[in-house]
């Protein structure tokens, strides 16, 4: 699909007061985008925390941070700007991405398991509308498992 006349997005000014029943593809598409944003995050700090020129620092420059804006945010943020918010509109707003705080939970020994709960969330959409789901599940897959996120 291509954008607008003006090449802007109808978006809403803040797309996470928008409500979408939590079985529909958007909303398992929001979340998903909302946790590869947070282990965006968590993957940027971490970095900071690693020493420079080690392999665990060019796993997480490389695979994760890389990964996540090129292969797993863009293609997302990018369905999420062109479906309309509501079927029954379809010149209406559109979604469009909340960068909202996901909540990873942690596992025994308080470790966090977000890469796990990432790749649960990317099987969830499979079948949905999105058509870039491989692209996704295989950037996810070759994500860097760090210890301590």
């Amino acid at each position: 699909m291509k954008p607008p006349e003006g090449g802007i997005w109808n978006v809403p000014v803040d797309p996470a007061y928008q409500q979408h029943d939590p079985n529909t593809d958007i909303a398992k598409i929001l979340d998903l985008f909302d946790a590869a944003f947070c282990y965006l995050l968590l993957s940027i700090e971490k970095t900071w925390q690693v020493q420079p020129g080690s392999t665990i620092r060019d796993d997480l420059v490389n695979k994760n941070i890389w990964g996540l804006m090129e292969s797993i945010l863009k293609p997302l943020a990018k369905w999420l700007v062109q479906t309309p918010a509501k079927a029954e509109d379809p010149n209406g707003p559109t979604v469009g991405p909340r960068f909202e705080f996901y909540h990873f939970e942690t596992g025994p020994g308080g470790i966090p398991k977000a890469l796990n709960q990432l790749q649960d969330l990317t099987k969830s959409i499979s079948g949905t509308g999105f058509s870039g789901w491989n692209k996704v599940k295989s950037a996810i897959d070759d994500m860097a498992s760090i210890e301590g996120i």
